[in-house]
């Protein structure tokens, strides 16, 4: 790039050198051109069919590729040669125009109703800064409209005159603009960019004659453009294709003017504000009483003028109504009488828009975000920023998207993180800001249930993305934008913006000194929702002693993502897209094969598939009857404590019986005949009768005196339970019994934390025996108490109340009851256990010990020793002191391994004891390997103490 003068005296220089091509883009070129220096058309053709997924491509489309390439890198060479040398294969995937990353068309039905599809949608449109001082101007108008916006809102007020009508900011500094001067900007930019639908959203503060006046005005500014509905309210919407190159009106329906005038008298209207934040619903669910639901009158983004308890059209026609600026209202605004329940109640006879605060969307997600999905199925719900947002900042958009909401507002003059997931929301379906719905969101099921954002679901597809380099900052930037000194450090950071469970954030390693990074890194991104998952990728320029400084970003649709070696251009703070700064990526959705998804389809239940319905399509079956004498001759080998076995019954009642016939042994010849829907003798057999969880927790969890049964949960389904009714599973499972299961998505026979199961008191904590890791360590040394039996009484605090009647609850932290002290003192047995060379070719192994607790969240700790080098016979000598506030369910955790300067430090043994069970004194330990199987010879000489 040239030199950095380090001080007075000296300098610097550094060369920009020109990256390579990545080995995988060396590798293709080799491939597809057979070995040789040059790929033909033909060549290029196949790679786009085979590695880029563009099987539609043809041989002209190749051809053309080839020619605009040597069209711009060999200006001569274009008439002697039609083939590409692998700098030119390289510079064709680097090139924004031929090889871009998304889908640059409209390719989505645009044939449904306007409801079906999220719309790119501005708030307070005009102004050009800040809420409350800047300036009113169409500039920021027309901006939108060139992004591709097609909601603009405009807020009316009168004029200082009261003869005219201004766009402004009402209440605040901001400077106004003409209603006209707005409208003829909209009229002439409307289309510049797509050639669906605008809609205009008025805020209305005016008089009716100004309301007139205002009709008038748009009449005449959009003529034929005007969309005018034939009926007062509109029964279904329009869609974007029938409303092609047609301006739109949405706003509520003007209302006699004096009796608004008496609102905003009123003295606890006149403290309100447009996009108000102290309406009711601000308040969490909990709450939120009937009383304060049924008092709730005012839209969240209403004016004082137009409050929301119109039945619209009941309007007092003696006192000047405008009736023709009624007529232009397309798309009706505002909510019933009532409160949040009846403002999301669906209409057959009429369609409408309904409009709530960020905050206000949140707090109705969590008590009726079924509802909210139903109601985005016919009607339009609007999503604004919350009205404490002067610097004009924005929200995350996705809690709108995941319940459905079309119109999720943004202030567009900001920027900002959430408002590049916008901009990459709606470079979905060539930008032309109408993206369609995913079909869950507007499906019903059988009985007519809907999309529940709350739900847990599986991995749908995995995204592969390999980052490979980056170029084009030596020419957008000053050689000392990032650092005076040197050439900038990049690093990239990729991550996914989508439904909470697929939300993470990757990034790679820096490069150093450099102004074309490569990094060749790959992240792999599993998806719960696809569909609405957006690839979110910055680079930061790493800065030791500050903040670290960006140097671009960009977001992408997942759903839009074309899979190949792709070339993703980097845009500005502002969303402006760079002229040359640009990412060279691999992008790959992994998907099973047809087959695979046929029997997904089949044995899945909403969505997942469990450890026992993948176990139906792919293990291989062994005979029940083989299993019940196993369990028959080793059921007391080890404890003479009863067996249960549990069953998942998949059998028709035929086969119950048999089943009933195995286990019992009885022989009865006249089972048959006795059955007709049901086997009475293999009901009889069943002692303890399990449920699942169906319907609501809280009336599963419900203590039925009368009688006692098991109910199962997943661990998700626990975790989910114990945040908000802990202390009601801890009562339920005094009676009855509680399994808790591994998660369906557990294929490897991994396993879970079993403590979160034992603090509420579950009896079954159900682990993959079969599997191994810390988890199932814990498991095993559990059950080491109580002479190993298998079964384990059970602490006072959670069958008792505490001396205030309280239920134990597993998320408070109370006093330390007492100290556990544990001395480490030495190890041996590693060198009649393990080979010489096991641990360390070169030398003797570097020991050190792990010490942790594990049990009730505020007891957990984690401590270790100092490695002793190049000794097979380790001598610590150190103590640690942990303090517990539950020691009955507390387990002492110790792990040795090897310490190893480059890779992972090996696992040298390990054991888990329940501290309950500790006897105090010096005591030796043995230890086990990573199966659990105890060593020979490996053990540890250590104290414990209580205080």
């Amino acid at each position: 790039m040239g030199s950095y003068r380090i001080c007075v005296c000296f300098t610097r220089k550094f060369r920009v050198v020109e990256a390579g091509p990545p080995p995988d883009v060396k590798v293709a070129f080799k491939e597809y051109s057979e070995g040789g220096t040059h790929m033909t058309a033909e060549q290029l053709l196949r790679f786009l069919a085979e590695v880029q997924g563009e099987g539609h491509a043809s041989l002209s489309d190749a051809e053309s590729i080839v020619e605009q390439i040597l069209q711009k890198r060999h200006h001569i060479a274009k008439f002697t040669r039609k083939t590409l040398t692998l700098e030119d294969f390289h510079h064709y995937l680097f090139s924004p125009d031929l090889n871009p990353a998304m889908v640059s068309r409209v390719h989505q039905d645009m044939s449904a109703p306007l409801s079906h599809y999220f719309i790119y949608t501005g708030h307070n449109s005009y102004l050009t800064g800040n809420q409350l001082s800047s300036d009113c101007s169409d500039a920021p108008i027309i901006k939108a409209l060139h992004r591709g916006v097609r909601v603009i809102e405009l807020d009316i007020w009168p004029n200082s005159a009261k003869d005219d009508v201004d766009v402004l900011h009402g209440r605040t500094l901001t400077t106004p603009v003409a209603l006209i001067k707005c409208l003829k900007s909209i009229k002439e930019y409307a289309f510049s960019t797509s050639p669906y639908p605008v809609v205009i959203t008025l805020e209305d503060h005016l008089t009716p004659d100004l309301q007139a006046k205002v009709a008038q005005m748009i009449t005449e500014t959009f003529g034929e453009m005007l969309f005018c509905p034939e009926s007062e309210c509109l029964t279904k919407l329009p869609s974007p294709e029938e409303m092609k190159h047609r301006i739109i009106i949405s706003t509520k329906p003007p209302k006699e003017y004096l009796e608004a005038k008496r609102s905003e008298d009123k003295p606890k209207d006149s403290q309100k504000e447009k996009d108000s934040d102290d309406d009711v619903w601000g308040e969490e669910p909990s709450k939120l009483t009937a009383a304060q639901e049924n008092d709730d009158k005012s839209d969240s983004d209403g004016s004082d003028h137009n409050q929301d308890t119109e039945d619209f059209g009941d309007f007092d026609q003696k006192v000047h109504p405008s009736r023709a600026y009624k007529s232009l209202i397309a798309i009706h605004a505002g909510k019933p009488k009532g409160g949040l329940k009846e403002a999301l109640e669906v209409e057959n006879e009429k369609v409408r828009r309904l409009s709530l605060s960020e905050q206000a969307l949140e707090k109705a997600a969590e008590s009726h975000g079924m509802d909210v999905v139903r109601f985005t199925q016919q009607n339009i719900l609007r999503v604004y920023p919350k009205g404490t947002r002067f610097n004009s900042s924005n929200y995350k958009p996705l809690i709108g998207w995941m319940h459905g909401a079309q119109m999720v507002a943004f202030n567009m003059q900001g920027y900002g993180r959430s408002l590049w997931l916008m901009h990459g929301m709606f470079r979905s379906n060539g930008g032309c800001g109408y993206v369609k719905k995913p079909d869950f969101l507007m499906d019903n099921g059988p009985h007519n249930q809907v999309f529940d954002p709350k739900e847990k679901l599986g991995v749908k597809k995995t995204l592969k993305v390999k980052v490979y380099m980056g170029d084009g900052w030596h020419l957008d930037f000053k050689q000392t934008d990032f650092d005076l000194y040197s050439p900038p450090d990049f690093y990239t950071r990729v991550g996914i913006a989508g439904a909470p469970a697929d939300e993470t954030m990757k990034k790679t390693k820096k490069k150093e000194d450099n102004w074309t990074p490569v990094w060749n890194e790959e992240f792999t991104f599993p998806l719960t929702v696809p569909e609405l998952a957006l690839l979110r990728i910055e680079v930061h320029e790493y800065d030791m002693s500050e903040k670290d400084d960006f140097a671009g970003q960009t977001c992408l649709p997942v759903s839009e993502l074309r899979a190949g070696i792709r070339v993703v251009p980097l845009c500005d703070r502002k969303g402006v897209q760079f002229s040359s700064v640009k990412l060279l990526m691999r992008l790959r959705r992994a998907e099973p094969p047809e087959d695979v998804k046929v029997l997904f389809q089949v044995y899945s239940e909403n969505g997942t598939m469990s450890i026992d319905h993948l176990l139906r399509t792919l293990t291989d079956p062994v005979e029940l009857i083989k299993c019940l004498q196993a369990i028959k001759d080793y059921a007391f080998y080890s404890s003479d404590y009863p067996v249960v076995i549990t069953f998942e019954d998949h059998l028709t009642p035929n086969l119950q019986a048999k089943v009933a016939q195995d286990e019992s042994d009885q022989g009865d010849d006249h089972l048959d005949e006795d059955l007709q829907n049901e086997a009475p003798e293999y009901r009889r057999l069943i002692a303890i009768h399990a449920v699942k969880l169906k319907g609501r927790l809280e009336n599963m969890l419900t203590v039925d005196s009368n009688k006692v049964l098991r109910l199962s949960l997943s661990e998700q389904e626990l975790q989910d339970a114990a945040t908000t009714n802990g202390s009601r599973i801890v009562r339920f499972t005094r009676r009855n019994l509680l399994r808790v299961y591994p998660k369906g998505t557990r294929v490897d026979s991994s396993n879970y934390n079993p403590l979160v199961g034992w603090m509420h008191g579950a009896q079954m904590v159900a682990m993959n025996m079969q599997g191994y890791g810390k988890n199932l360590w814990r498991m095993q040394g559990m059950f080491r108490a109580n002479g190993g039996c298998g079964y384990i009484k059970k602490p006072g605090i959670l069958l008792n109340d505490d001396p205030y009647g309280q239920v134990f609850n597993p998320s408070e932290t109370t006093s330390i009851k007492t100290v556990l002290k544990v001395k480490l003192y030495m190890g041996e047995g590693w060198h009649s256990d393990f080979r010489h060379t096991h641990f360390d070719l070169y030398s003797p192994p570097d020991f050190y010990a792990k010490l942790s607790i594990t049990g009730v969240p505020a007891d957990s700790m984690k401590k270790k020793s100092r490695p002793i080098e190049d000794e097979w016979i380790p001598a610590w000598n150190e103590e640690f002191e942990f303090p517990l506030t539950v020691p009955e369910l507390a387990l002492l955790r110790i792990e040795v391994r090897d310490y190893d300067t480059t890779g992972k430090h090996d696992l040298a043994g390990q054991t888990c004891l329940p501290v309950s069970e500790l006897r105090t004194g010096i005591r030796s330990v043995p230890l086990h390997d990573h199966k659990g199987e105890k060593y020979e010879s490996v053990k540890l000489l250590m104290s414990f103490n209580f205080d």
